[in-house]
């Protein structure tokens, strides 16, 4: 059975900071959540926060 972000004990944003390079979270109520990580020499903090227009989007 497919896990979902209710069931998933973790935080996705540690989760990725630690293990992956991707999440991405939907629920049929409308709930999305996408975190990317990428490699500070690929994207730096001043050009990713330029794009941090609401305080849901974290750089």
């Amino acid at each position: 059975m497919p896990t979902t972000g209710a069931d998933l004990k973790a935080d996705p944003r540690q989760m990725v900071e630690k293990y992956f390079d991707a999440f991405l979270y939907t629920a049929n109520w409308g709930t999305r959540q996408l975190i990317l990580r990428f490699p500070k020499k690929l994207l730096s903090l001043e050009t990713t926060e330029q794009y941090c227009y609401f305080d849901d989007i974290k750089a």
